[in-house]
C-alpha cells in the first residue's frame, strides 16, 4: 500500500491536474447515467490528505444551497449541482463557494422566523466572502396575523444577508406565487427585499411569476440593470411598462405574459408617446393567457425597436399592421415563433410583413395553431404550405404546435428537397401514427432528433405483422442514410405493448444511427410488459436476429421517463 506521504508531497500543479481530470470526466457523465455511485468519485479526493482536500475544494466546490424558511438549511454542492458534499455548515467550505442559491419563504421573513435563525449563534457568523453570483427563489404566500413587526423583521433579515453575501455582483431573482389572489397581502414589504437583492448589481435577472393575472410590481420599480426579465401584463400594466422602459437599455431577454391586451402599445412607447428602443435585446417572448383578441395596431413608429434581436416568439395573433418587430434585425434574427392561422397569414400578406419575414434566413421555426382543429381544411392547406415553404431551405429546427398544422407534414405538397437541412422536428401537441412518422423520416433524411407522440401503427400498417412492415419499408427503398439518433415520444394511454415493441424495433432497423428512444407512459406496469416482450419474446428475438447489424436493447428509468438504449453489433 502506498505511503500517504507520497500523495501529501505531490506538487500543487500535479494534484490540481489530477483533480481537474476527475472533475472533467465526471462532467461528461450523461445526466441519465448519473447515479449515487458516480457521486462518490468526489469523496476519495477530499480524504487523501489536507493538501488534496484544499485543492479539491477549490476546484470542485462551487455553490451552496441555503433554505430560509421555518428552518435554515445549508447544502454544499460540486460542479455537478445535484452532487451534494455535505449538509453541515463548514466555514472552510464557505471560502470556496462562488454561487449561493437562496430559497426564501417570504412569510417566514415577515413573521421573524428567518431573522431569528440567522441571528442565532450557530449561523450568525456564516459568510461567503468570495461568492459573486446569487440565485434567489422567493416564495410568496398569504400571510395572516399582526403586521406591526413585519417591517422590522424584513430589516433584520436583510442585515443578516448583507453579512452573509457581501460581494455579490450578479443576481437572479425568481418569484413563485402561492397566494390565492396574487400578492395582495403585504406586497409593499417586498420592495425593500427586492431593492436589497438587486441594488448596485451589474447583472440582474428577474423572473416574476406570471401565472396569475393579479401579480403586480408597483413596489418593485427601483430595480435597474436588469438583463433578463419575465413578468405579467395585467390591469396594472403601467407599473410593468415603467419597469421595462427604465431597463430597456440593459435588457437582453424579455418575456411578457399578457393577461389583458390593454396598453399593448406601451411595449414600444412610453406614456409621453416617445419611442422605446431596446438596443441590446436578443430574446423577446410574448405570450397571452387571456381570451381577448388583439386588433392589429397601426403604430406610427419610425425607429427599429429591436435591432439586435435573435429570437422572436409571438405566441398569439400577430399584433401589428406592419413589420415593426422585424426592422433592423435582418442579419441577426435566427429563430422565429409565431401563432399562425389562415386569417393571420392573410393579414400578414396584406400588411408588409410576409415579405419582410421571407428575407430572413431562420435556423429555428416554431409555428403554432391554436384552433385545435384535427386537420387543416383543404382550401387552407396551400395558404399554410406557401408560408412555410418560404423558410424551409434554411431551417434546421422545425417545431409545429397543434394537430392540424402538424398534419401538414404528411401533405404531398412537400418535397425532400425542402427539408434537406432539417436536423430536428418537434411535433408539440397532437399525435401521429407510426406510418406518419415514417413519412416524416422520408422527408427529412438528415434528421437527428424527432419529438412526437404516437397513437397507433396507422391505417397503412394496422393489418400487417412486424415482418410484413419491415419487408414493405425495405421494398419501397426506404433511405438507408437516415441520421436519426434520438426519438422522444409519449405513448398515449391505451397503446398496447405490441405497438411499442414494433415501433422500437422498426425504428432501430430503419435508422442505423439511432441510439436512444425516450418514451413516457402512464402505466408503469404496461411499460415493464413492453420491455419483457422485447427482451424475452421468442418471436421478437427471432426477428431481431434477422437484422444486420443485430440490435441489443437495455431499458433505464430516469424520474418518470424510460430510455431504451440501443447497441449494435455486426454479425459475421
Amino acid at each position: 500500500m502506498a505511503d500517504i506521504g507520497t500523495f501529501d508531497t505531490l506538487p500543487y500543479h500535479m494534484v490540481k491536474q489530477t483533480i481537474d481530470y476527475v472533475v472533467e470526466q465526471t462532467n461528461e457523465i450523461d445526466m441519465f447515467d448519473f447515479d449515487e455511485e458516480d457521486s462518490n468519485v468526489f469523496y476519495p479526493l477530499l480524504h487523501v490528505c489536507r493538501n488534496w482536500r484544499t485543492v479539491a475544494l477549490s476546484v470542485m466546490l462551487t455553490g451552496c444551497d441555503v433554505t430560509l424558511d421555518k428552518e435554515v438549511k445549508f447544502a454544499y454542492h460540486t460542479v455537478k449541482e445535484h452532487t451534494c458534499i455535505t449538509n453541515t455548515i463548514n466555514n472552510s467550505y464557505n471560502m470556496h463557494v462562488i454561487t449561493v442559491h437562496l430559497s426564501i419563504n417570504f412569510s417566514s421573513v415577515l413573521d421573524g422566523s428567518v431573522a431569528a435563525q440567522l441571528e442565532a449563534e450557530a449561523t450568525k457568523h456564516i459568510a461567503f466572502p468570495k461568492a459573486y453570483a446569487l440565485r434567489v427563489q422567493l416564495t410568496i404566500e398569504d400571510v395572516h396575523g399582526p403586521t406591526t413587526d413585519y417591517v422590522q423583521n424584513v430589516d433584520r433579515t436583510l442585515a443578516c444577508l448583507a453579512n452573509m453575501i457581501p460581494a455579490i455582483t450578479k443576481v437572479t431573482v425568481i418569484t413563485k406565487d402561492c397566494t390565492k389572489s396574487g400578492w395582495k397581502t403585504d406586497c409593499m414589504l417586498l420592495a425593500p427585499m427586492m431593492d436589497f437583492l438587486t441594488k448596485d448589481k451589474t447583472d440582474v435577472i428577474v423572473g416574476f411569476d406570471y401565472s396569475k393575472p393579479m401579480n403586480n410590481i408597483n413596489n418593485c420599480q427601483n430595480i435597474n440593470n436588469i438583463t433578463s426579465l419575465e413578468c405579467s401584463w395585467n390591469n396594472s400594466y403601467a407599473a410593468t411598462a415603467q419597469l421595462i422602459h427604465q431597463n430597456a437599455q440593459s435588457l437582453i431577454s424579455l418575456t411578457i405574459c399578457y393577461h389583458t391586451v390593454l396598453g399593448f402599445e406601451y411595449l414600444v412607447f412610453n406614456n409621453q408617446i416617445e419611442e422605446i428602443v431596446y438596443p441590446h435585446l436578443i430574446d423577446l417572448d410574448l405570450k397571452k393567457m387571456c381570451t381577448q383578441t388583439i386588433t392589429p395596431l397601426n403604430l406610427t413608429y419610425i425607429n427599429a425597436p429591436f435591432p439586435k434581436l435573435k429570437y422572436l416568439y409571438i405566441m398569439f395573433e400577430y399584433p401589428f399592421r406592419d413589420d415593426l418587430p422585424f426592422r433592423g434585425n435582418r442579419n441577426s434574427l435566427l429563430k422565429l415563433g409565431l401563432n399562425i392561422s389562415p386569417r393571420v397569414i392573410r393579414l400578414m400578406n396584406e400588411f408588409p410583413v410576409s415579405t419582410s419575414i421571407s428575407e430572413r434566413k431562420f435556423e429555428k421555426l416554431l409555428l403554432a395553431d391554436e384552433s385545435e382543429a384535427p386537420e387543416i381544411p383543404e382550401n387552407n392547406v396551400s395558404t399554410y404550405t406557401e408560408f412555410i415553404n418560404m423558410h424551409l431551405p434554411t431551417v434546421k429546427y422545425l417545431f409545429l404546435q397543434g394537430q392540424g398544422i402538424s398534419s401538414l407534414l404528411h401533405s404531398p405538397l412537400y418535397s425532400t428537397a425542402q427539408y434537406a437541412n432539417i436536423t430536428q422536428v418537434s411535433l408539440i401537441i397532437g399525435s401521429h401514427s407510426f406510418a406518419q412518422i415514417t413519412r416524416i423520416l422520408r422527408l427529412c433524411p438528415e434528421l437527428k432528433k424527432l419529438v412526437s407522440r404516437i397513437s397507433s401503427m396507422g391505417d397503412e400498417f394496422k393489418d400487417m405483422s412486424i415482418q410484413e412492415i419491415y419487408c414493405h419499408l425495405k421494398s419501397n427503398s426506404f433511405p438507408r442514410h437516415l441520421h436519426l439518433q434520438t426519438w422522444n415520444s409519449q405513448f398515449l394511454e391505451g397503446i398496447s405493448p405490441t405497438v411499442t415493441c414494433d415501433t422500437i424495433l422498426l425504428l432501430a432497423n430503419m435508422c442505423p444511427y439511432l441510439k436512444n428512444i425516450t418514451f413516457n407512459v402512464e402505466n408503469c406496469e404496461s411499460l415493464e410488459n413492453v420491455y419483457s416482450k422485447i427482451a424475452y419474446s421468442g418471436t421478437y428475438n427471432k426477428f431481431r436476429e434477422q437484422m444486420n447489424p443485430r440490435v441489443e436493447f437495455s431499458l433505464e428509468q430516469f424520474n418518470k421517463s424510460y430510455y431504451v438504449r440501443i447497441q449494435r453489433r455486426h454479425i459475421a
